[in-house]
Parts: structure tokens; C-alpha cells; sequence
């Protein structure tokens, strides 16, 4: 017996299927630029524009000269933002302000896309003034809707909208009035762990108002004065 045959590695049959199905995932994985081209004209026929732009940018990011994919990506392109712009618009006029920031979003989000690719797509007249109202109003929205979970003493939705509302902050004035807001909240929620006798998740909630706030604050001053046995049992 010859020294490699001695050295050979034995593979028991089931470390072979897991070989096998690592490789099948693996080559399912891989899709060929004429593939991606006939995924995108399918995704562009069925009228899912946007799937098909995502498509055409992949292909175009590998293959920058693939005959026919730019032309199509700046067609399509166009008709997904068409149906976004519009998606926004319908959104905006049933008051649901913060869906239609997202679909402007994705106006936004699909041009730099396009970019990359060297595929010119000009933003509808109007895009950025409107997105400024938009995002204005969705702050408004979820400044009310948070506020409206504080006074219900509903702490985990307040602090989630308020984390929320702080994305479409634009000043720093509105980002202040939200550390603030959301402080409160924290507090609130602090003194009503305290009062179910869980002291030590009382002083994590209470721990949050010092990331928001500067420490001269009074709100800071009122975390610090936690009673003793709050501190005392989160620190054992």
C-alpha cells in the first residue's frame, strides 16, 4: 500500500450530504447575468418595477455592458418612481404621513441605486420640497401619538414612537424637545417599576434619562435620587 493511499482522508457518508447540500446552497446562490436579465423583464411584465430596477442594478454592477439592461433599468426605473410618487401622494392625502415619507424614501433610495450604475434618473419637479413637508408632518403625527401613550401611562409605546419621531427630527430644537419628552417617559415608567417593587428594572429605566439628557438637567438629578434599595439590588 502506497503512502497516499495510507494518508487518505475518509469522508463517512453523512459529512458527503452535508458536502453536497453546502455546495447545492451555494450554486443556488449563484445566478448568471442571463438569468437576472430574464428575472427583471418577467418583474417588469408582471408591473413590479422596482423589483426589476433592484434587478437590472445587480446585473449592471456585474456585467456593465449587458446589451439592452440599461435602456430597460432607466424605463423601469422611471415607472417605479411614477407608482411611488403616487403611492406618497394617495398616503399624504389620508393622513398617513409616515407611510408616505417611505415611499419617498424609496424615490430616493432607487435614484442612488440607479447612480451607481451610471443610469441618470432625474427626481420628479417638486420631490424635495414636498419630502421636507412630509417628513414634517410625520413628526407632528408621532409627536402626537407619543404624547398620547405618555398620558396613558403607556411606557413602552411612548418610548418606542419617541425613538421613532427622533428619526424625522430635522432641528435640534425638536431633537432636544424629544430627549426631553422621552426622559419623562422613562421616569414615569421608572417610578411605576418602583411601585410593582422591581427595583432593579426601576433603575435601568431610570439609567436612560443620563444618555438624553446633560447632566445639569433636573430630570438627571431626580434619576440620581433613586430610593437606595433601587440601586442597592440592580448593583448586586
Amino acid at each position: 500500500m502506497s503512502f497516499l493511499n495510507t494518508c487518505r482522508v475518509r469522508i463517512c457518508p453523512v459529512h458527503w450530504l452535508l458536502i453536497l447540500s453546502l455546495l447545492a446552497l451555494a450554486l443556488a446562490g449563484c445566478v448568471s447575468p442571463k438569468e437576472r436579465f430574464e428575472r427583471a423583464q418577467k418583474d417588469a411584465e408582471q408591473g413590479r418595477y422596482a423589483e426589476a430596477a433592484r434587478e437590472y442594478v445587480e446585473l449592471l454592477e456585474e456585467e456593465p455592458d449587458y446589451p439592452r439592461a440599461r435602456r430597460n433599468l432607466l424605463d423601469v426605473a422611471g415607472r417605479a418612481i411614477d407608482n411611488s410618487m403616487a403611492d406618497a401622494r394617495s398616503a399624504r392625502e389620508a393622513g398617513r404621513f409616515v407611510e408616505a415619507v417611505r415611499h419617498l424614501d424609496a424615490v430616493r433610495s432607487l435614484q442612488s441605486a440607479c447612480q451607481r450604475v451610471d443610469v441618470d434618473i432625474r427626481l420628479p419637479e417638486g420631490d424635495a420640497s414636498l419630502r421636507d413637508r412630509t417628513r414634517t408632518r410625520a413628526a407632528d403625527q408621532l409627536m402626537a401619538t407619543a404624547d398620547a401613550a405618555a398620558r396613558a401611562g403607556d411606557w413602552p409605546a411612548a418610548v418606542d414612537a419617541y425613538e421613532e419621531v427622533r428619526s424625522f427630527a430635522e432641528t435640534s430644537d425638536r431633537r432636544t424637545k424629544i430627549d426631553r419628552r422621552q426622559a419623562e417617559v422613562l421616569m414615569g415608567w421608572a417610578d411605576a417599576e418602583m411601585q410593582d417593587g422591581r427595583f432593579p428594572t426601576a433603575y435601568r429605566r431610570a439609567a436612560g434619562v443620563f444618555e438624553l439628557l446633560p447632566e445639569s438637567h433636573d430630570l438627571v438629578e431626580e434619576a440620581k435620587a433613586l430610593p437606595a434599595p433601587a440601586a442597592f439590588l440592580c448593583i448586586r
